[in-house]
């Protein structure tokens, strides 16, 4: 079984609120896989 490898992780910002509110988010940018060109853009929440 071939192992999946982690994707690469271009950029990650720091954590940010919109509009005052309480629960901040954070964005990160990731390479695209071998044999793709499409970037992957996550956005989270920090869970504070």
């Amino acid at each position: 079984m071939a192992t999946r490898s982690q994707p690469k992780l271009l950029a990650q910002g720091k954590p940010r609120t919109t509009d005052g509110s309480a629960r901040p988010w954070r964005g990160r940018l990731y390479a695209p896989s071998a044999g793709s060109n499409k970037y992957r853009c996550v956005l989270q929440g920090t869970g504070r």
